[in-house]
């Protein structure tokens, strides 16, 4: 898969965790206002959807689970990918800039939707594409008549050293050509809520496997600085298998920000070993809330005040490399 297919996976998975003990309060913001007919749809069928309950108490994956559904509507991320494409010498011979805004339009019983707006940049040329809305359940997948979920079962899970108890809800989504069975591990009481993502996809003729994701969280409580502020992070690794190599990725979770992503690098290699794709996301800025503009299409984001810290006057050029701040992607060596 395309580490921007990949990017945009992690952005709507289930991988944010908040705090340990920390209830995650929805903020009360006024109902958005989007720039196109499909979203103000979605923001009535937010507006006449039932309450989101609390995940405590539920049979299965609720909204407390999800890193969008702990948010109200109009909540939004801005994020930047760079990606890089290397020939067979390892050689950059394409780079492409991609500027993802998610706006979440609604949350209703079962789970949310989401509208994408995408502007690609390559050979110093932008593309805008058409904004697309993704309907997707608190347990990260789409919802789809196809889709069978089984009853929650007792399992755990290792998490530095540590053996949380947990619970594991199995789900099928049965395609024409193929099947995709992935098993969530949660934990209604202990962060980062979910603790483990593992599908995997096999051809329906053949019974081969197409590919294989596992999204695993490595260290919770983790410091991170966003925007001159320290806050608890999660580190998250996915692996990805498939026919033509494997792509593996290192993510950072803040509960704070809608989708819970600030940070994000990723590797690409062939069947041979060789690196063919690379990439990095940025977190460039998030809110609660946005409007529409007296323009039609064009949406304004309402930005909460955040003190930006800038590198000290001085700081060498390997300390500047170091140094985490604002995104740290530094820190995988990118």
């Amino acid at each position: 898969m395309h580490s921007a297919a990949l990017v945009f996976l992690m952005i709507i998975a289930a991988e944010a965790s908040p705090l340990v003990g920390e209830a995650q309060p929805k903020a009360a913001v006024a109902e958005p206002k989007v720039g196109t007919a499909q979203s103000k749809a979605a923001a009535e069928q937010a507006k006449n959807a039932q309450p989101v309950q609390p995940a405590d108490g539920q049979s299965g994956i609720g909204a407390k689970h999800h890193p969008w559904g702990r948010f109200e509507p109009g909540a939004w991320k801005l994020v930047r990918v760079t990606t890089e494409s290397l020939d067979e010498k390892g050689i950059v011979v394409n780079t492409s800039n991609t500027e993802t805004m998610t706006i979440l339009t609604a949350v209703g019983k079962d789970g949310l939707t989401l509208e994408i707006h995408a502007t690609i940049e390559v050979a110093g040329k932008r593309f805008d594409s058409e904004p697309q809305t993704l309907t997707v359940g608190f347990h990260g997948e789409p919802l789809s008549p196809q889709l069978k979920t089984k009853p929650p079962a007792t399992a755990h899970v290792l998490v530095e050293g540590e053996k949380i108890p947990c619970r594991v809800q199995e789900l099928e989504l049965v395609n024409p050509a193929s099947k995709t069975i992935t098993s969530v591990y949660y934990s209604d009481t202990v962060a980062p809520y979910v603790l483990k993502r593992h599908s995997i996809t096999t051809d329906l003729e053949s019974n081969n496997t197409i590919s294989e994701l596992t999204l695993e969280i490595e260290a919770r409580q983790m410091p991170w600085r966003l925007f001159g502020r320290l806050k608890s992070a999660a580190l998250v690794k996915s692996v990805q298998k498939h026919a033509k190599g494997t792509a593996v990725t290192w993510i950072i979770t803040v509960p704070e920000v809608p989708g819970g992503v600030v940070s994000q690098t990723s590797k690409e290699v062939d069947s041979q070993g060789r690196i063919v794709r690379r990439s990095t996301l940025e977190l460039i800025d998030y809110g609660l809330q946005c409007e529409e503009d007296e323009r039609p299409g064009l949406i304004l984001r309402k930005r909460r005040p955040r003190l930006r810290e800038n590198a000290p006057t001085g700081t060498s050029v390997l300390e500047r490399f170091m140094d985490p701040r604002p995104f740290g992607q530094q820190l995988f060596g990118q």
